[in-house]
């Protein structure tokens, strides 16, 4: 059965860079549209029969803890605000957010991503297979466009010609694009393969013009600067050559940039900053979270705040139509637009605070480690998901966090005092 399970997680890691396909216009919702649901949901459930099989359930308390916490919070807010809001049932949604959060969590904690030669080449099939999307979506290469067949997109493209392969949007191909190449580098086994995915990776970022990536991308290499504690002149020569490598990337941006993109980034601004403000409006009330089921009542009830003060304090005029259209709108896609944003109200300040606790641990083991390549990785994700990224069913970023974990595993054992020398408080 565990070559079964792994074959499930090989078929998950190569449907990574379906994001946006059909089956999202049913029920299954984003977990339909994202195809690596299907497999991943399948070796979960494999694991689950193998746990009980064997009479070793090796889920731990601490895991058990944020189940019975999901629970009772999304169970107490259905109570406090009722079971329906935006015109939908928000049980039915509690559900699917709950199985999607149980996803994440497992591929992250639970997965078995030991480096095989099977995990390898299926990682190098799903960038191959993003590589592809990239020609049949975006390249409007006359006879094999296939961006509108309504297959493989359900969402309309307003990227402005910016690269989305067969994610939802470019800020998602980005994220999965830096995934899929940095696993790719990670695990190649000949100098020549590791640079030549590397720079694989990089093209994509840069010509893709992603402005959210392109600045997280500067910002994690601080972090990792910062992490590595150089000295005077070698930080000063990193800082220069960052410098040099970014002005050609904000020329490259700057040239093609339109009024469309300009008019989309004033709606775009006031979408996320608004809902920054709101997530601290919902904490500043609920400190331990609304849960999955409150999530819709608490946009309704806080976010109009959220708005006033934005259009208060913002400097220049901002479009405020998408984000409007949340606090009572039919049928539209509501989220945070940020992961850790929309987690947070979920969940409240335990999560905010196990958010970094397992940034650090994951960070520490790695530099301790030298996984260079995987800690860049974990570090672009986790800014991403703090900043500008809704991974709510981000596989490809998942498995790089669960690879990344799997390093803070084994460094912690490495660590640990031997069974005859006194344990330290």
């Amino acid at each position: 059965m565990r070559d079964l399970q792994r074959a499930f997680l090989y078929a998950a890691i190569v449907l990574t860079p379906f994001q946006d396909t059909i089956l999202g216009s049913t029920p299954l919702g984003f977990l339909g549209a994202n195809l690596s649901s299907i497999p991943i949901l399948g070796c979960a459930l494999i694991g689950m029969v193998i746990w009980f099989r064997e009479q070793r359930l090796t889920v731990s308390l601490c895991a058990l803890a944020w189940v019975a916490y999901a629970a009772v919070l999304s169970i107490a807010y259905i109570a406090i605000w009722g079971p329906e809001s935006h015109g939908f049932s928000v049980i039915y949604k509690m559900f699917s957010m709950g199985l999607t959060c149980f996803l994440c969590a497992y591929s992250i904690f639970y997965v078995d991503l030991s480096p095989r030669s099977g995990l390898r080449y299926s990682v190098q099939t799903a960038l191959a297979i993003l590589i592809v999307g990239v020609i049949l979506c975006d390249m409007r290469i006359p006879g094999v466009h296939i961006a509108e067949n309504g297959l493989f997109h359900i969402t309309p493209d307003q990227g402005g010609g910016r690269w989305r392969s067969f994610s939802a949007e470019p800020s998602m191909f980005s994220a999965t694009a830096v995934s899929l190449g940095l696993i790719s580098a990670h695990l190649s086994q000949s100098r020549f393969s590791r640079t030549l995915m590397l720079i694989v990776t990089f093209a994509l970022l840069v010509i893709s013009q992603s402005k959210g990536a392109l600045i997280v991308a500067a910002v994690s290499g601080l972090i990792i600067l910062l992490l590595n504690r150089p000295g005077v002149l070698k930080g000063a020569a990193y800082v220069l050559a960052s410098i040099v490598v970014a002005i050609p990337m904000a020329f490259l941006i700057w040239r093609n940039l339109t009024i469309i993109d300009l008019a989309q980034s004033t709606t775009t601004f006031a979408t996320r900053v608004s809902m920054a403000v709101w997530t601290a409006m919902v904490i500043a009330r609920h400190p331990f979270g609304v849960g999955f089921s409150g999530l819709y009542e608490a946009i309704t009830n806080y976010l109009p705040g959220a708005i006033d003060w934005v259009k208060q304090v913002s400097p220049v005029p901002l479009n405020f139509g998408e984000v409007s259209e949340y606090v009572n709108g039919r049928n539209v896609p509501l989220d945070a637009k940020c992961f850790l944003l929309e987690y947070t109200a979920n969940f409240g300040l335990p999560f905010l605070v196990s958010y970094f606790v397992f940034f650090k641990r994951v960070t520490v083991a790695l530099k301790a480690r030298k996984q260079n390549i995987l800690l860049v990785a974990a570090v672009f994700l986790l800014v991403s998901f703090a900043t500008y990224v809704n991974a709510l069913a981000l596989f490809a970023g998942y498995f790089v966090l669960g690879m990344a974990y799997r390093q803070y595993r084994v460094w912690k054992q490495d660590t640990l005092p031997s069974q005859s020398e006194p344990v330290g408080v």
